[in-house]
């Protein structure tokens, strides 16, 4: 019988691809097209990318004192709630304004998941590194190599 530990894992993997692939990064690919259908200017769609932004610093700053006052099950569970409605709508949304709360409000839920998922994934991260290389020193050797591997082997810009 598989471990349940594994269906966190891939619980988790795919939370991340929906916060981080498509409330995210989906933007830049989006915009364009956006742009084009709503009319938008380029200063308009700046605005757009400011309330990117914005939405992310909100939830830095309130995200701490939500995780202890809801806990994070329940936090995560809202923050992807959230994300995931404010993405449908703004698939549904002619009207710039409307586009840049429901975008402001989408980010606030993708880095309120981002933070409470940390706060869970990372200790126990560190703490079975540890356990499999006999130190927390080594895991974070581990962890630097793997980072700096992981820049080496990205793909060069055009």
């Amino acid at each position: 019988m598989t471990h349940y530990g594994w269906y966190i894992v891939l619980a988790g993997t795919f939370c991340v691809f929906a916060c981080l692939g498509l409330a995210r990064f989906a933007l830049g690919m989006i915009l364009p097209g956006m742009g084009q259908g709503l009319g938008l200017s380029y200063s308009q769609m700046g605005l757009i990318g400011t309330m990117n932004f914005a939405g992310y610093l909100a939830a830095v700053l309130f995200c701490g004192a939500l995780a202890e006052r809801l806990g994070y099950r329940l936090l995560i569970s809202l923050a992807l709630s959230l994300s995931g409605l404010t993405m449908v709508l703004i698939g549904f949304s002619s009207s710039l304004p409307v586009i840049l709360l429901l975008l402001s409000v989408c980010l606030f839920g993708l880095v309120t998941f981002i933070f409470a998922i940390g706060q869970i994934a990372g200790p126990a991260i560190a703490e079975v590194m540890a356990e499999k290389t006999g130190s927390f020193l080594m895991a974070g050797l581990c962890t630097i190599l793997g980072l700096l591997l992981a820049l080496r082997l990205k793909p060069a810009r055009p």
